[in-house]
């Protein structure tokens, strides 16, 4: 239950966010249930650290929501037709912050935890613990940390672009003017049409700032790159499957389908 409610508070927040959160805390609520000797089923905690997935679209990284609060980005899960209908995009207030929105998600975050609280096995022979294999597999969180903001080269002499690659003075001034930005953005515009820019440049701003340096900022990237790549190939292909659903006219029909069997009150079970 602690780890599906922590990736689905997480996964709102960022849907990578929730996946990393989620997949570290199941590893370690496994070990630290093993070290004491209790009974535990694993593979139930892993799957709960997935749950995060179940509610992101619903959070601050959905980016169907977030892209549609623009025209540019309104029109391309939309229909030219609906164009009128919704002027300069649609607002965050009938998306993510629609009443809606709170009851789906909000109940699916708490409703989860409490399925994964009953799906816990009750009796000992039902459990499948953590094995060997498991607890010392080399791909769980051997690879060495992503170099600090600390480490220096020792092989030579460290000039002055090594030390302002390592000099946390650098990512401050860039998250500061970053999250300036943003905030003059949320003051103009108000919080209802933030997109999908305005979420990266404040995650971006938050990880120049945690990491401490440009090198340890970079280090990680190129780290988490590695294990991103299948996701890196994979989204330019979903692209492109929208486009061509969307250009092919198949959108719009699937569209108009669901438009003439509904109404107000039924197209929301019906979608």
């Amino acid at each position: 239950m602690l780890v599906c409610l922590a990736a689905c508070l997480a996964g709102f927040i960022n849907w990578g966010l929730g996946l990393i959160v989620g997949a570290e805390l199941a590893l370690a609520v496994g070990r630290s249930l093993r070290r004491r000797g209790v009974a535990f089923h694993y593979p139930l905690i892993a799957a709960a650290g997935y749950m995060g997935l179940l509610v992101f679209h619903g959070g601050l990284s959905g980016s169907a929501p977030l892209s549609a609060t623009t025209p540019a980005g309104a029109r391309v899960i939309l229909p030219e037709s609906a164009m009128p209908l919704i002027g300069e995009g649609i607002g965050l207030d009938r998306t993510l912050f629609s009443p809606l929105n709170y009851f789906v998600t909000g109940g699916l975050v708490v409703i989860l935890p409490v399925l994964f609280g009953l799906l816990s096995p009750k009796r000992t022979e039902d459990v499948r613990p953590m094995t060997d294999r498991q607890d010392h597999d080399p791909s769980l969180g051997s690879r060495p940390p992503a170099p600090g903001a600390d480490e220096i080269d020792r092989s030579g002499s460290v000039t002055i672009p090594d030390r302002l690659d390592r000099s946390p003075i650098i990512v401050l001034m860039l998250a500061v003017l970053l999250l300036l930005a943003v905030m003059r953005y949320v003051m103009d515009k108000g919080l209802g049409d933030i997109n999908i820019n305005t979420i990266n440049a404040v995650m971006f701003a938050l990880g120049l700032t945690l990491h401490g340096s440009p090198k340890a900022y970079m280090a990680a990237v190129e780290d988490g790159a590695r294990d991103c790549a299948g996701i890196i190939v994979q989204f330019p292909i979903y692209a492109g499957i929208m486009a061509m659903i969307a250009a092919s006219g198949l959108a719009l029909k699937l569209t108009n389908a669901f438009t003439q069997i509904g109404t107000a009150n039924t197209m929301p079970p019906l979608m």
